[in-house]
């Protein structure tokens, strides 16, 4: 196994510049492989700045999603998700349940692989430009996580495209999500939040957020960090699956959403922000990576299939 070093405390989740990842020489892609994969070490998230999806598409993308959520709800109704398995559609407000079985206060929309031909995604037909929207955002999303997922395969001193041939088929999940305005008080420390307390199931989530804030990012000694929003910046974390290959060297870090710190008013806004999950193919199977054990430190996890992993945990939020 490899010798890695100790984890640091750190305060904050640190900010790397990605476009030199893709556009270094190969020492400054070192360099900054290094710097993603110790933030992944140390807290699990990372917020890349200079990254590859362009800041118009992002814009794009939470216009559409804005006149989706603004729909009536009987529109959105139309386009109900209905089964872990295809994990497609629209989720009201209060429907998932990450934490104790208290209610979120969001909503959500998610979309799939549209290559799927077994679950096709549901598109509204109110919003003309909103499939075309999304489809772009959601390849320019799958680009860019295959991008860090080299990033980690050379911070664990594997070939680059370790993970490649193992993560290339858009098994990915984009979700658009609204936190609507709601009281403080209703934003409790012990109660119902806007996203309880909850780590993610995949390899990755690339995560967009506009102005207001409210992230918390979960440290290993227990202590809560804000993640702020940066403009056209993109937090990303790692999930599960990515946690069980490396042997809890990286960590799928607790993290939810309650009220942006820096919003002092008794109203706080409506939140809007951008999940991309990314999956190992349905096919792969989750097994302790080579260099990630030893005789002293054994594989924590048994291997299981992907698909199978990804399917049972959505199950036990709804």
């Amino acid at each position: 196994m490899r010798a890695f070093r100790g984890l640091r405390r750190i305060s904050h989740v640190p900010v790397v510049d990605f476009g030199v990842f893709t556009l270094g020489n190969q020492s400054e892609k070192q360099r900054v492989s290094k710097a993603v994969f110790d933030a992944f070490r140390d807290i699990g998230f990372v917020t890349l700045v200079n990254h590859s999806i362009p800041p118009a598409l992002m814009d794009k993308t939470f216009s559409a999603s804005k006149q989706f959520f603004a729909l009536q709800r009987e529109q959105k109704n139309q386009y109900l998700w209905t089964s872990a398995e295809s994990n497609r559609g629209y989720l009201g407000i209060g429907e998932e349940k990450l934490q104790n079985g208290i209610p979120d206060l969001k909503e959500t929309f998610e979309i799939g692989n549209e290559k799927e031909q077994t679950f096709p995604n549901h598109w509204p037909k109110e919003l003309v430009d909103f499939k075309s929207t999304m489809l772009e955002y959601f390849a320019a999303a799958d680009s860019l996580h295959l991008d860090v997922l080299r990033a980690i395969a050379i911070g664990l001193e594997l070939d680059q495209e370790y993970f490649t041939p193992l993560c290339d088929q858009n098994h990915q999940n984009l979700r658009l999500l609204h936190y609507p305005s709601c009281k403080r008080t209703e934003i409790a420390e012990s109660g119902q939040k806007r996203a309880g307390e909850h780590t993610d199931y995949g390899t990755l989530t690339l995560l967009a957020q506009e102005d207001v804030g409210g992230l918390q990012a979960k440290r290993r000694d227990g202590e809560w960090i804000f993640v702020p929003p940066i403009q056209n910046a993109m937090v990303i974390n790692v999930g599960d699956c990515m946690m069980r290959w490396s042997n809890d060297i990286l960590v799928s870090t607790p993290h939810r959403v309650i009220q942006d710190p820096r919003i002092e008013v008794e109203s706080i806004p409506s939140r809007y922000s951008i999940a991309f999950f990314c999956n190992p193919n349905k096919s792969t199977l989750i097994e302790c990576l080579p260099n990630c054990s030893s005789s002293e430190n054994p594989p924590k996890y048994k291997p299981i299939n992907a698909f199978d992993y990804l399917v049972g945990r959505l199950n036990d939020t709804i």
